[in-house]
């Protein structure tokens, strides 16, 4: 393995403006996303002009470090990004609720992980029920697997029913029964006893 491949790519930048919830422009003009978070898409998804206001308070006007270089298909960097001493976006947005974490190949992926698990169980942002939408006695969790299009629905009971979150930005939802679940296109998980 070579010594270049365990080098990072950091430098400090001035912060024009958040253009919306993630990316960001720095003075010189570069177009920045965070890593490691997947915020709400401004202006459609729920709290996203909150994400995005914030996003502004912890950046706006400020030197931040930047961490990776490499670009993603739309041309922005992807980087780790903090702000004073180690203050890392990324794990801010988590915990505050303002974002969804993607998975990450980085030391940086457990610390994003409890974070979302701390919005997560005290219900703050877009695990809130501003977002999720649960009416009172719908217990039955419809998630929507991106990746495969697959729609899943878990009961209380499911090995995986506490593990999974419902991310509406992500077409999850809600559902009062089962009938009602089926007939908006959702089956019902294999890890429930009694499937197979």
């Amino acid at each position: 393995m070579s010594r270049e491949a365990h080098v990072r790519f950091c430098e400090s930048v001035g912060v024009k403006f958040p253009r919306a919830t993630r990316p960001f422009d720095t003075k010189a003009g570069e177009r920045v996303r965070l890593l490691g978070i997947d915020a709400p898409e401004y202006p459609k998804g729920c709290l996203s002009k909150r994400a995005k206001d914030r996003l502004g308070e912890l950046i706006l006007g400020k030197e931040v470090t930047l961490d990776g270089n490499e670009k993603d298909r739309f041309g922005r960097r992807l980087s780790w990004v903090s702000v004073g001493n180690d203050l890392s976006l990324s794990i801010v947005l988590a915990e505050e609720g303002l974002g969804v974490v993607e998975s990450t190949n980085d030391e940086r992926g457990k610390l994003l992980s409890d974070a979302q698990t701390r919005a997560t169980e005290t219900k703050r942002g877009i695990w809130s029920n501003e977002c999720t939408n649960q009416k009172s006695g719908c217990v039955i969790k419809g998630n929507y697997h991106k990746g495969t299009k697959e729609r899943v629905y878990h009961v209380p009971g499911c090995y995986n029913y506490d593990q999974i979150n419902i991310n509406p930005n992500e077409s999850d939802r809600w559902f009062c029964t089962e009938a009602e679940a089926e007939a908006a296109g959702f089956t019902k998980s294999q890890d429930c006893p009694g499937e197979k």
